[in-house]
């Protein structure tokens, strides 16, 4: 692997309105007056959840601050009419979202485009999952779910961080197929196994509640504290570690229990792992989440996804489930696409990360 510069500290500096509140912005108003614009949405093979993958190009020359709620949802209608349209509720980069206060959010560099993840419901309940070769692409939201539409922004919001026997994803999926006809044994006949008797409860309260108020915003006095990513990351349940930032173990490394090299080990994490960072705030240990497990790292082990080399796609390439041609195609990169490097030790074959994804490119189609 190439030389890795590793910060240990993450310094965020804000900039506020007059009134002391932060810019923080709508992702459909953002697109509405096209200040930020849509680039490659795609599916991912997920039903719920972290099941759209895509690109915010921020068309403007200054910093944007995007709210990860998005206000009354948004509708990707699936070019394959075989496969999903989608209803998206939050949005995340690739390493999580900021949250300050009550505000979470994430922020677009000046005329860039920035990789994001699309917390996603179905739309369509016989439908196949949405997957990589399915484009899809925004559209206006359909009169029969526009009104559960709105309900499920703020009820995803509001629950994002609270302890539950339910899921806010589940119940909110749940919601939405109800709102279109379908009773609980069609249900059951698909996703049987998926939910329990407190998302369906729960499902039944979104449907029958109205509108639910939006968390009151920081008073103009100032925000009172600041709380980096990884603390927010920290707060939130179990239901929320995908929303952790991303980092790649860049050698093998013991998992341990406490922040000692003196804490027994829960297990080895491999080269190149992923790792979820739950607490990043002690000045040598991080808190991770991997494979199921919480536990302790040396910072000199981890590196974030945003510290990684990038290189650009000389033409289209496919992206490989393994580094041989013989292996299966996870997708197909357009031409001139700037791709995360993991590992370039191999001199024909480089793992990479794509849209959320770590597969393998030849390395002659790449140029940095």
């Amino acid at each position: 692997m190439r030389p890795i510069k590793i910060f240990l500290f993450l310094v965020f500096t804000f900039t506020f309105q007059a009134n002391g509140q932060m810019n923080i912005i709508d992702l459909n108003d953002a697109l509405s007056n096209r200040s930020v614009s849509l680039v490659d949405v795609r599916g991912n093979g997920s039903s719920t959840g972290n099941a759209v993958d895509a690109y915010l190009k921020n068309n403007t020359s200054g910093l944007i601050r995007l709210s990860s709620i998005i206000k009354d949802g948004l509708y990707f209608v699936n070019k394959n009419r075989k496969s999903q349209s989608m209803v998206a509720l939050f949005v995340q980069g690739i390493d999580g979202y900021i949250r300050i206060g009550n505000e979470k959010f994430i922020e677009l560099p000046a005329n860039r485009q920035t990789a994001v993840s699309f917390f996603s419901i179905c739309a369509e309940f016989e439908k196949d999952n949405p997957s990589y070769s399915d484009v899809l692409a925004q559209s206006t939201m359909p009169n029969q779910i526009r009104e559960i539409s709105k309900k499920l922004s703020s009820y995803f919001s509001n629950k994002l961080n609270n302890k539950s026997n339910s899921s806010p994803s589940i119940s909110a999926q749940l919601a939405l197929w109800r709102q279109q006809g379908l009773n609980r044994d069609k249900i059951d006949k698909k996703f049987k196994g998926k939910y329990n008797d407190e998302d369906w409860a729960e499902s039944s309260k979104i449907i029958n509640s109205v509108r639910a108020t939006q968390s009151p915003k920081n008073s103009s006095t100032g925000i009172q504290k600041i709380i980096s990513k990884q603390d927010a990351a920290r707060q939130n349940n179990k239901k929320s570690i995908d929303l952790a930032p991303i980092y790649v173990a860049i050698s093998n490394v013991n998992l341990r229990t406490g922040a000692s090299t003196t804490s027994s080990v829960i297990l080895k994490i491999p080269k190149t792992s992923f790792v979820r960072v739950l607490d990043y705030s002690n000045r040598d240990w991080a808190e991770v989440y991997i494979a199921g497990k919480r536990g302790y790292v040396h910072k000199s082990f981890l590196v974030s996804i945003k510290d990684l080399p990038t290189y650009v796609t000389r033409s289209n390439v496919n992206f490989r489930e393994k580094p041989t041609t013989n292996s299966g195609v996870i997708c197909m990169i357009p031409a001139s696409t700037r791709i995360t490097i993991i590992d370039s030790s191999q001199k024909e074959w480089w793992m990479v990360y794509y849209n959320f994804k770590k597969g393998y490119i030849n390395s002659s189609l790449l140029r940095n």
